[in-house]
């Protein structure tokens, strides 16, 4: 049949031997058509329907698709979500508890530097308190450094303070008792005397208290571990 139409169509001759069959319609044939017909129409009707159904569910399974995609979408953004408002609280709850840290710091070196304050305005205190006592006592001492009757009494007596305080502030303040300090003070001054005068060592011993000058020279070489007659200079 092709080489047929292709003949027909290029004007070639073609042999026709393509017959078309005949039927006779008679009303039973008639019919059996019509029954055919309303059978493919309802055939035809059917396959509409279930294109139809076909359409929709498509439709729905492409809404329920999108319903799914978003139902996805949104447990992603609140499990998304949950997990910033997690960070955001574990982060507040850090930085909460690095600023009580630092307020506990910054008051407990305000309680140190309160304290270092308090006792250094204590020490201060006392040591001021200490000095003048030194001043007053040194200065009693020199006065009174001829008198042979300078002694603990006497000390205690100008001071104002009892002879049990004397001791324990001049044995605190310079590791020594009143009566080991004056001897001291004395021998230092007549070792100033010895090396800057020409008093002999008997007149220097009784300028700087002492009885004698055998009980000066004595005391003198046990303090300086020399005799004053060594370093006495000559006239």
């Amino acid at each position: 049949m092709i080489q047929t139409a292709e003949a027909i169509l290029s004007g070639k001759p073609f042999i026709r031997d393509n017959y078309l069959g005949t039927t006779m319609i008679d009303r039973e044939g008639a019919y059996a058509m019509r029954q055919y017909a309303e059978e493919m129409e309802h055939r035809v009707e059917t396959i509409r329907l279930l294109q139809n159904k076909i359409s929709e569910l498509n439709e729905t399974i492409s809404l329920q698709k999108m319903v799914v995609y978003a139902s996805i979408s949104i447990v992603l953004l609140i499990v998304i979500l949950f997990v910033v408002l997690w960070r955001v609280n574990v982060y507040r709850k850090r930085v909460h508890q690095e600023r009580e840290r630092t307020q506990r710091t910054i008051q407990e070196q305000q309680q140190r530097l309160e304290m270092m304050s308090t006792e250094l305005a204590r020490v201060q205190a006392t040591a001021s308190a200490a000095d003048k006592f030194m001043q007053q006592l040194m200065r009693e001492i020199e006065v009174r450094m001829a008198d042979t009757d300078l002694n603990v009494n006497t000390l205690s007596d100008a001071l104002h303070i009892s002879r049990a305080q004397l001791f324990r502030k001049t044995k605190a303040l310079t590791g020594c008792s009143p009566v080991d300090l004056i001897r001291s003070i004395r021998l230092k001054r007549g070792q100033q005397m010895l090396l800057n005068t020409d008093e002999t060592i008997q007149q220097i011993a009784y300028a700087v208290g002492f009885t004698s000058a055998s009980y000066f020279t004595k005391c003198y070489k046990d303090l300086f571990d020399i005799s004053p007659c060594d370093v006495k200079r000559p006239k």
